[in-house]
């Protein structure tokens, strides 16, 4: 995985980035590297995580789209109302995605226990096909849909 992280790194739509862009392509690079390695790693393949805030992965043939948010957007109302729900439409359909994964990030390290429930996820189960919360100090992988 290192490699692939030095790889993604050296791409020249990196370098066209601003800095702000660039921090957060990083973060978001991070977070896709330590997700994958908690998640059957062995059987997936890092297709793009750089064209848009979608990240596309290869997983037995089947592409999937991994979207991640931080944790403490999901307890604030403008996340519900901001979600791009169409451009993630779009992008599904663009890409040709078999599925749409939403990843709840905590990266606090302040060992509070935060739980999501599938009822509070139900406006958003017709856009993603599982949703997950991750841990990434712990390296730990919740399904929660």
């Amino acid at each position: 995985m290192i490699l692939d992280f030095h790889k993604w790194m050296q791409t020249p739509e990196l370098t066209k980035l601003t800095t702000r862009q660039k921090n957060d392509k990083l973060i978001q690079l991070i977070d896709i590297n330590k997700f994958i390695s908690g998640y059957h790693s062995e059987e997936i393949e890092m297709v793009d995580c750089l064209s848009s805030s979608v990240n596309i992965i290869n997983i037995k043939e089947n592409l999937s789209g991994l979207v991640f948010y931080e944790l403490d957007s999901f307890f604030n109302e403008s996340f519900h109302k901001n979600l791009a729900r169409e451009l993630l439409l779009k992008t599904k359909l663009e890409r040709k995605l078999n599925e749409l994964w939403l990843i709840f990030v905590k990266d606090d390290y302040r060992n509070t226990t935060v739980s999501i429930e599938p009822k509070q996820l139900s406006a958003f189960t017709n856009l993603f096909e599982q949703i997950f919360l991750f841990d990434f100090h712990k390296s730990s992988i919740q399904k929660i849909i």
